[in-house]
């Protein structure tokens, strides 16, 4: 190795840890700012002091308002009758809606609990596919799939269970098992049931979510309304198992759902979280969810995005 080569690689060994220190040292000098700041410029640690509490005045206000403006958007929206509303519009006879509720080591009682809150649909059950997804290395996977596909046959137009593999190139997660379930599920619905593949959505959940009463409906009445490429986004709130918890992380759920709550009225900032819907059509001409990551809402979003360009949107549904 000659000279050069060893300065050079010495400079890009320094350069590196410069770049390293750097956010600690801007941490430090901000903390410390407190301190000789206020001795050496007063005057302007005041006006910055004034400056910050100012911005955070602004945000804690405009997150206040938000809040109470989605709040009573929900709450109108549950009273609504959605499905008298889809059932006026054309193809309303058509819609089905598919259902993953992807799961990797949660109990019969949570997954019970999910599908019960599906069972109180006021939509035509008939018309609602869902999809237990299971991970094949699961060991209990089977014995689960059984007692809920017995206990709740019947109350679905179709309820299957898929149990995804291992795969070379796959990341075991939520994403790699959805795109799974989603394809095992459209063969069967679409290819082989013969429903119709544009008058179909598709909404993914997590194991314990517990879906309202009328989501179901809301969505076919956005959806017929809204038949450019969209993600539903209904409201996320943390309080299903509230009594459950210790006594601070309720007061984290509670801050979280309203946040959660507030940001529904920033469609321009609008992403993805957790449980959200898409017509099938839009998911099947994407490809499915990625396999290759774990955390699968953003990132589809932003797959979808890209694919669709300016034509995709993300419509809040507060239920």
């Amino acid at each position: 190795m000659t000279d050069a080569t060893t300065h050079a690689r010495r400079e890009g060994d320094a350069c590196q840890r410069i770049l390293e220190l750097l956010p600690g040292l801007s941490t430090y000098f901000v903390l410390s700012a407190l301190i000789w700041a206020s001795l050496a410029f007063p005057l302007a640690l005041a006006l910055a002091a004034l400056a910050y509490d100012g911005y955070w005045l602004y945000r804690s206000t405009s997150l206040g308002i938000r809040i109470v403006v989605a709040y009573r958007r929900m709450r109108r929206s549950e009273a609504f009758d959605w499905l008298g509303a889809a059932s006026k519009l054309p193809g309303f006879e058509r819609v089905h809606h598919l259902l993953i509720i992807p799961t990797y080591g949660e109990s019969v009682d949570i997954l019970r609990a999910t599908l019960r809150h599906v069972a109180e649909q006021d939509f035509p059950r008939e018309r609602l596919a869902v999809v237990l997804g299971f991970e094949a290395r699961d060991e209990q996977a089977a014995r689960r799939s059984h007692l809920l596909l017995d206990e709740f046959d019947g109350q679905f137009g179709y309820l299957w269970a898929s149990f995804h593999p291992r795969l070379p190139g796959e990341v075991a997660g939520k994403s790699s098992n959805e795109a799974w379930a989603a394809r095992f599920a459209k063969e069967r619905l679409i290819d082989d049931a013969g429903v119709d593949l544009a008058s179909t959505t598709i909404t993914t959940c997590d194991a314990d979510s517990r879906l309202a009463p009328k989501y179901f409906s809301a969505l076919t009445h956005e959806f017929l309304t809204n038949p450019a490429h969209r993600v539903f986004q209904p409201v996320i709130l943390f309080y299903s198992n509230i009594w459950r918890v210790p006594a601070p992380s309720r007061v984290i759920n509670s801050v979280h759902s309203l946040w959660q709550l507030a940001r529904l009225t920033r469609t321009d900032k609008l992403v993805p979280q957790s449980t959200y819907s898409m017509p099938l059509a839009t998911c099947v001409e994407a490809g499915y969810w990625d396999v290759d990551v774990i955390p699968e809402d953003s990132h589809m979003f932003f797959k979808l995005l890209f694919h669709f360009g300016d034509d995709m949107r993300v419509q809040p549904l507060y239920l």
